[in-house]
């Protein structure tokens, strides 16, 4: 039986993935004391430069996502992965508000709404029937990555001051993925004799199948093109959700230890606990995948959602370091189930012709949200002098999710 390459573009995507947290809050987040304290900034300046620079990056999923569908992902990846070790490099000539504002830029840009979209969409062209439990591969890595990454860029900060830090994360993108990419990667299963998942009789649309899509041996009823998709219920719906889950996820992330000592726990602890928010996600992971190849993909879009619901609730009464492990747990959960399918969810719903443009405007709004939600918590906090006005504002914004995702259905 011969091999399937698929499970090698699995390790390169999940090495693209590591690459991408170089411009996320995970990883930004840690600088933070590093900015304020070099460039004399406060709070809000960091935090307002961090959320404009998110908002204007909104559109570079789209973008990338329309470029690969026309130039190819491995071209695309190739430009994305160059332009994002100099984004760390031009760390070194930061120096101010302005310069920090353009460095955020051009980091969200690439590792926020960029390369994320090209490392989904590589395992979208070589994963079908097997989506569910690639996901799950590579959503478990993700999760290490939350735990390991902020360790690491502080060692690096300690050892050889936050802008060198910076640079050598740029240097280390460029070594690991540029050859990768110039001589292991590859676009699709076709181009190397493969179909997908590596099944020669691999039907995109059994005739036995049910409508309802859901079956692990279900692949996309049609291809639809962006228009098309534009005029289903289930994309404006996803839509949404993916603009709330970045207000919450990067709002919480960014902001995670002035909102822990905002309700008496050391910075310490808020580590810890995101830690134990990253384990539990991890270990989450084979059976979330497991889930959306047998499950509604809509009912575990609202269980996740609820989740996150309860993980708010439980924030806003959040007194002692058991119920902060509780709010870790309960996060994780959400957090990780919604991971899985909603990377699952968008080949399986609108076929993988005109996936690029598709997952970009999905993508898109996932970075229109985490613009929203680190400003969301900092001007609660600067007004009231507390973050539970924002968090209320999420915890509902969430009820309604879980709800409404229940009409994510199928599209026809």
């Amino acid at each position: 039986m011969r091999f399937f390459y698929g499970w090698v573009m699995l390790a390169v995507a999940i090495l693209g993935l590591f690459a991408c947290y170089t411009g996320q809050s995970v990883g930004i987040a840690v600088f933070n004391p590093s900015f304020r304290e070099s460039l004399d900034l406060n709070h809000s300046q960091v935090a307002g430069a961090y959320g404009v620079a998110t908002l204007l990056a909104g559109g570079a999923a789209f973008i990338t996502g329309a470029v690969s569908d026309r130039f190819g992902i491995r071209r695309t990846m190739t430009v994305v992965v160059i332009l994002m070790g100099g984004a760390c490099i031009f760390m070194l000539g930061v120096h101010g508000l302005i310069s920090l504002f353009f460095a955020f830029l051009f980091l969200r840009i690439l590792g926020h709404g960029a390369l994320p979209l090209l490392v989904d969409n590589t395992l979208a062209m070589w994963f079908h029937r097997r989506l569910g439990l690639v996901y799950c591969v590579k959503n478990i890595a993700a999760a290490g990555a939350v735990a390991a990454i902020p360790t690491l860029n502080l060692w690096l900060i300690h050892n050889y001051g936050w802008q060198r830090a910076y640079a050598i994360l740029g240097i280390a993108v460029w070594v690991v993925m540029l050859p990768l990419l110039l001589f292991v990667y590859r676009n699709r299963p076709e181009d190397v004799g493969q179909c997908l998942d590596g099944i020669a009789d691999t039907d995109p649309h059994p005739a036995s199948e049910p409508d309802s899509g859901f079956r692990a041996g279900s692949a996309e009823s049609a291809n639809f093109d962006l228009r098309g998709a534009l005029r289903t219920r289930s994309f404006w719906i996803m839509i949404a959700g993916n603009m709330v889950t970045g207000m919450v996820w990067a709002g919480t992330v960014f902001n995670i230890v002035p909102l822990f000592e905002s309700y008496g726990f050391t910075d310490q602890q808020a580590a810890a606990t995101m830690a134990l928010f990253a384990i539990f996600m991890a270990a989450l992971q084979p059976l979330a995948g497991f889930l959306t190849d047998r499950l509604p993909l809509n009912l575990l879009l609202s269980v996740s959602a609820a989740a996150v619901t309860a993980a708010m609730a439980i924030l806003l009464s959040m007194n002692t370091i058991w119920m902060a492990h509780l709010f870790a747990v309960i996060f994780g959960f959400g957090n990780g189930l919604r991971q899985v399918v909603d990377s699952t969810l968008w080949p399986r719903y609108f076929g993988r012709n005109h996936l690029g443009k598709i997952r970009g405007c999905a993508l898109t709004a996932i970075v229109v949200g985490s613009s929203a939600g680190p400003l969301l918590l900092g001007k609660s906090y600067d007004h009231f002098k507390s973050f539970d006005i924002s968090i209320y504002i999420l915890l509902g914004a969430n009820a309604l999710l879980a709800v409404v995702c229940l009409f994510v259905t199928r599209p026809r």
